[in-house]
């Protein structure tokens, strides 16, 4: 391709990546986007794309660009094609790009642009953009961070969101999810030190922060949300009173209370996000232990390498940076209640070592030969059928013998349709509360919709809702569009007489691809599930994986 003498030195020989960005123009939107010194950047409608373009002619993974010591730009199969400086690209064919060209991709164009200094991050994105990429991190299995800032007065949002983007690197991504309420995904340098981060950000601001690293603190949009809001708020997700208004769930905490005056083991089994570790709290405050500790363990979180040291403690020097000698969880629990979330996560060797210590009472810390006796009582959960992961031999048979004492299931939030606009109603109070307003009404319409809706994420689901429309409502009245309709206009409440067999799962499935027109984000998003386990239940059934 033959170029001007005017652009001839506009080519990235001796120029640095970082010192090159990308001015995107699509529709009424303009905004940039900075380069990275190596690596690849995909342009299109879908929401795993690093650049997501609002364009009706622009394919769900329409073009790439790679950015090596040059530049280059690729059509990926698009359907209306794409071109760059007027001349239509070859599919799937590499053309070298230099700075000042322009691509052109339906009505949207994408200009090459040197920088004088580093260029800031991306702009500020939508929420339900922000969902995707948040799912997106979790999928690709490396650790990040969700922080969460809440502006006292909202007249400081321009000022704070100037700063936070200067502070953040090209690889985070800043959303505002209402006026005065910013949500960041921290995967580059910041994600070290969230905590000084924050701080740096709201210098001089009256502003609340939260975050939630990601898998210590949970796996899940939801639960990450949840615990970097109750940071930012200092309120834990349980510190109420559990709300019962179902005679299923009237029943079971009947039956908890009973139980909870022994020591015997608790297997709690449900869907993620349906009350369970509420569940467990109540089953500790009515035991005789309610005054000791209360000690949460995340399975799921906890490496391999790491269970007995965190697990059992350690004496100074065990291995290296073992400076000094560590209390393990279960001794620190001493005369309490541990609650093992997400039980069914741990790896077969951590299996084996927690099976001594609840068989034998007795932990031993690394680098320690002295044996410690623990006083504990074990309340276990999980969303996985444990007598069919001993079958599968994922599961100790033994490990699930101690555990499940007694077994309480806890139902989804849609086989309790009476706690929906209860719960509802309670988060809004609590979210007004802590800040300052009193609690907004519910219009009819969105009463219907919460109503109508079938909650795959549950309780946990319902409360992120009521907070984000707490914040978009401001003093007005909470109404349909304050709730995240994207998400709930595909998913309807399970249809009367369907059961929770194999055949509903696919059904649900079906149900979803369909209304997120075949987008695997959007349709894990809508079942309230991770795209990696979407696409594990597409093979399970023998689904096809729709085309992009």
């Amino acid at each position: 391709m033959a170029e001007s003498d005017s652009t001839a030195d506009a080519t990235l020989a001796g120029v640095s990546p970082p010192e090159l960005s990308l001015l995107v123009v699509s529709g009424t939107e303009t905004s940039m986007v900075p380069l990275p010194r190596q690596g690849r950047l995909t342009i299109g409608r879908g929401d795993a794309t690093d650049i997501q373009i609002d364009d009706t002619l622009a394919s769900r993974e329409h073009a790439e660009i790679e950015v090596q010591e040059r530049l280059f730009v690729t059509d990926l199969g698009s359907k209306n094609g794409t071109t760059l400086a007027g001349v239509a690209l070859t599919p799937n064919q590499r053309t070298e790009l230099v700075a000042g060209q322009s691509i052109e991709i339906g009505s949207t164009l994408i200009v090459v642009q040197r920088t004088r200094r580093p260029p800031r991050p991306a702009r500020t994105v939508s929420h339900p953009y922000f969902e995707g990429r948040v799912e997106d991190a979790e999928e690709r299995g490396r650790p990040f961070v969700l922080a969460r800032i809440h502006l006292a007065d909202q007249g400081d949002a321009p000022a704070l969101v100037a700063k936070s983007r200067r502070l953040l690197g090209p690889e985070d991504i800043l959303a505002l999810l209402a006026p005065g309420e910013l949500e960041i995904l921290l995967q580059g340098p910041a994600a070290a030190d969230p905590s000084g981060w924050l701080s740096g950000a709201v210098e001089g601001l009256r502003a609340r922060t939260g975050f939630a690293r990601f898998p210590e603190d949970g796996q899940g949009l939801d639960a990450l949300l949840a615990r970097a809001s109750d940071l930012m708020w200092q309120s834990s997700a349980s510190e109420a009173r559990p709300l019962i208004a179902d005679a299923a769930m009237a029943e079971l905490h009947r039956v908890a209370e009973k139980i909870a005056r022994g020591n015997i083991s608790v297997l709690l089994l449900g869907e993620t996000g349906a009350g369970k570790e509420v569940l467990a709290e109540a089953i500790h405050r009515a035991s005789p232990r309610h005054q000791a500790p209360f000690q949460r363990i995340n399975c799921a979180a906890i490496t391999e390498t790491l269970f007995e040291a965190e697990l059992f403690g350690h004496e100074a020097g065990a291995f290296t940076g073992a400076a000094r000698a560590r209390t393990g969880l279960l001794e620190a629990a001493s005369g309490g209640t541990v609650f093992l979330d997400e039980i069914g996560e741990l790896p077969a060797a951590s299996q084996a070592k927690l099976l001594r210590a609840i068989e034998q009472r007795q932990i031993t810390r690394l680098g320690s030969a002295e044996t410690r006796s623990i006083d504990v009582r074990f309340v276990a959960a999980t969303n996985r059928d444990l007598a069919m992961e001993v079958e599968l031999g994922r599961f100790r048979q033994d490990l699930y013998f101690r555990l499940n004492g007694i077994v309480l299931a806890v139902p989804p939030l849609r086989e309790r349709p009476k706690e929906v606009e209860l719960l509802a109603r309670r988060f809004l109070a609590r979210f007004a509360g802590e800040m300052g307003r009193a609690p907004p009404e519910l219009s009819d319409r969105a009463r219907a919709v919460l109503l109508e809706y079938s909650w795959p994420g549950n309780v946990r689901e319902l409360r992120n809702a009521m907070e984000r429309a707490c914040l978009l409502a401001g003093d007005e009245a909470i109404d349909v569009e304050h709730l995240p309709l994207e998400r709930m206009r595909g998913a309807t409440t399970r249809p009367e007489g369907e059961g929770e067999g194999e055949g509903s799962e696919k059904a649900k499935i079906l149900a979803a691809l369909e209304a997120s027109g075949g987008n695997q984000t959007k349709a894990a998003r809508l079942l309230g599930i991770g795209r990696r386990t979407l696409t594990t239940k597409l093979t399970k059934h023998q689904l096809p994986r729709p085309r992009k």
